[in-house]
């Protein structure tokens, strides 16, 4: 069985209260699939194989819809619904077209209704690394948030999973998942888009997406931009005295 997420943003938990830790978030319209119930909560599994809990009024049936979706990279999208309602979805939501123009995009809501959005301008990106570092520095400023995913508040690896399937690259939701031993690069060879992890006692506990020449984006207190190189004024030493070892992500290049 499945159900949808209703809400722009759903927190889920370790277990089923909410004294436990959350540990991760589902955006609007993302597909859970039920695997066990307690009261008023569910356990789910997420596209990422991801499970956890969460409670039962982020949810509601699943309305088979097989159109094409939308998805908002903007930091955050005004939808202007039916009733004349507006919605806020932060970046990375998908919904299913109902239709588009040159201007503005319908999208079916989960509970069927609709919601209207004025279409960003459109930029001529030449790769897909490119892509990927745009849509890193739209999350910039964004606070930190233990489990958090999107725009409204994400951790270091949740800020990571969110931006690689912004590019249709699919990544474990941890840190240490997201490690790929089979895909190591040395530092001095990292280039845009790469992936470095810093650890704490060998136990990787941070991420950071390369920019190029030293320069990383991560998320540590807020989503912002550093250097690992000592000549820059904005060098952070701390981090480089964690750094574990960098990957470089199959199909990003």
């Amino acid at each position: 069985m499945h159900k949808t997420v209703r809400t722009p943003v759903a927190n889920l938990y370790r277990s089923h209260t909410f004294m436990s830790d959350q540990v991760t978030q589902a955006l609007m319209g993302e597909r859970v699939e039920i695997l066990d119930s307690q009261e008023s909560w569910f356990k789910v599994r997420q596209w990422d194989n991801y499970e956890s809990w969460i409670h039962e009024f982020y949810l509601m049936d699943v309305d088979d819809n097989s159109a094409d979706t939308y998805f908002f990279d903007r930091h955050t999208s005004q939808l202007i619904c039916n009733d004349g309602s507006e919605t806020y979805l932060p970046f990375g939501v998908e919904l299913p077209i109902v239709q588009r123009d040159e201007n503005t995009v319908t999208v079916t809501l989960p509970w069927g209704d609709w919601g209207r959005c004025v279409l960003p301008s459109i930029q001529n990106i030449e790769n897909k690394v490119e892509q990927l570092i745009l849509n890193a520095r739209k999350f910039n400023g964004v606070q930190y948030q233990w489990g958090g995913i999107s725009t409204f508040g994400c951790d270091c690896s949740g800020f990571v999973q969110t931006i690689f399937k912004s590019v249709e690259l699919e990544l474990p939701r941890d840190s240490h998942q997201q490690f790929d031993e089979s895909q190591r690069v040395e530092l001095q060879d990292v280039t845009k888009g790469d992936l470095i992890f810093f650890a704490e006692n060998v136990k990787i506990d941070h991420v950071a997406i390369s920019l190029g020449d030293s320069r990383i984006i991560h998320c540590s207190g807020f989503v912002k931009e550093e250097s690992l190189n000592p000549s820059h004024s904005d060098y952070n030493a701390k981090l480089v005295s964690k750094f574990h070892a960098a990957i470089s992500v199959k199909g990003l290049k």
